[in-house]
């Protein structure tokens, strides 16, 4: 095998422009803010930093009173919340663009040490390609440096045939407080103890101590059993098929994963890479996982390409031919300058999809105290405004009875919407413009049209 990077003073060109990429397009682009899901983690982490614990029930949506709530996303609430007190919007972004860059960092860094340089940057790109569809504040691109480092730290262990460092336990402490995706890092864990132990029976009993290690920290969270079966519980949940991230990927226009299949039957169809039967299995899963799910194409590329890189790497060397000293200067230098350059922009939120303000400022303070029927979209922005909401995107939260009776609603039914208004005292609505609901409730003798325009529509209840 070729001679990889030496020294952490060396810096390629491929870990300086593709961090700097990546930090910038995080910083600058507009797609970052454009969930309504930011809205209620940052009131959520708020509401922590607030009452001091973690809560385990659900404080924001008056539906749910009572109802258990299992916050297993409390670190990075409290992270984003905590950012947001500091500097708004502005370093809310900027928190985001952080773990964005430094997750592309440590891969490209994994990558460079493992396949020859063009070949790593390939996959880096592909890589870009796969993150551009969740560029969003939410926890899981805070957890992205996490997993990275997590599986990278795996792989080289298994590349120079010894046990993981204990060092590395504490990422999985803080990956499970993080974000639910944890369980894949345990699972290939599992995977890659399983084919240690085949390969070299000598390491067994590190690679046993090292799981445990890695099973405890994972069930270090202040959720209890709860925490540790959320995951589980999510994957059961039949209310995720009407969810766009929870989807299949639309093969109707090229999607990241097909660019991923592709380039990995060439390489092994023309490059002659041959990989261990563990590695093809787990490989195997998630592109499953993929092809399912398109939230899980990022897994796909950033997981996958570590764990074939060994593989490429014996089929084509890696070598330190265009590395050079004095690069990691040049990257603080061009990460600071694009910091400073954000913070000198401000961020002034206006009406946008998920974010109606001024739909909400023409509601009445004493009407907005009132029960309201509100869009799927707009729970988080009402949350975040101290609404508390009929629904919103924990769709674990609500389970699927709720949100079929929801949906039946939205249809509308009019036996349904009637009841459903009656049972919780609705005395206004939110709604999205396209809701066959708006046009049933225009008809309505006992319903007002309050407000409209391009992104939400209001009626209150005479």
């Amino acid at each position: 095998m070729g001679e990889t990077v030496a020294s952490s003073r060396w810096i390629s060109p491929n870990v300086l422009v593709l961090t700097v990429t990546l930090y910038a397009l995080f910083l600058f682009a507009p797609r970052v803010l454009a969930d309504g899901d930011t809205y209620w983690h940052v009131a959520a982490g708020d509401w922590m930093l607030a009452h001091g614990y973690v809560p385990r029930t659900d404080p924001f949506a008056f539906t749910t009173q009572g109802m258990i709530w299992v916050a297993h996303e409390w670190l990075a609430e409290i992270l984003f919340a905590a950012a947001y007190r500091a500097g708004g919007w502005v370093s809310v972004v900027m928190l985001t663009a952080a773990a964005a860059g430094v997750a592309m960092f440590l891969l490209a860094r994994a990558l460079e040490r493992l396949v020859a340089p063009m070949l790593a940057y390939a996959m880096l790109m592909l890589a870009l390609l796969t993150i551009m569809p969740t560029m969003l504040a939410r926890p899981h691109i805070l957890a992205l440096p996490v997993m990275v480092a997590w599986i990278a730290g795996l792989v080289r262990a298994r590349t120079e045939k010894r046990v993981p460092s204990l060092w590395l336990a504490p990422l999985m402490l803080a990956w499970t407080n993080l974000h639910g995706g944890y369980m894949i890092g345990l699972a290939i864990t599992g995977a890659l103890a399983v084919e240690a132990i085949f390969t070299d029976r000598a390491v067994w009993r590190g690679w046993g101590i090292f799981l445990m290690a890695a099973a405890i920290a994972a069930c270090a969270t202040p959720l209890g059993l709860d925490g540790i079966l959320f995951p589980f519980q999510m994957l059961r949940l039949g209310a995720t098929r009407n969810i766009d991230e929870w989807q299949p990927p639309n093969f109707h226009r090229l999607e990241p994963v097909e660019l991923v299949l592709m380039a990995t039957l060439a390489l092994g169809l023309c490059g002659g890479v041959r990989l261990p039967w563990f590695r093809v299995a787990v490989f195997l899963g998630l592109l499953h996982s993929a092809l399912q799910v398109s939230r899980f194409q990022l897994q796909l590329s950033f997981i996958g390409f570590l764990l074939l890189a060994p593989s490429l790497g014996s089929r084509f060397p890696p070598r330190l031919a265009n590395a050079w000293r004095g690069g990691g200067l040049m990257l603080a230098v061009l990460l600071l300058s694009f910091s400073v350059s954000r913070a000198v922009l401000p961020i002034v939120r206006g009406d946008e999809p998920g974010s109606p303000m001024s739909a909400l400022a023409s509601v009445p303070a004493e009407i907005r105290a009132r029960p309201v029927l509100n869009a799927y979209r707009f729970g988080g922005f009402l949350i975040f405004n101290g609404v508390r909401v009929f629904v919103d995107s924990r769709a674990d939260l609500y389970g699927d009875a709720f949100l079929n009776d929801y949906l039946a609603v939205q249809e509308p039914r009019p036996e349904r919407a009637n009841a459903t208004f009656a049972k919780y005292d609705i005395a206004w609505t939110m709604l999205e413009p396209g809701s066959a609901l708006v046009a049933w409730l225009d008809a309505q003798p006992g319903w007002k049209r309050q407000y409209a325009d391009a992104f939400a529509v209001v009626h209150i209840r005479h």
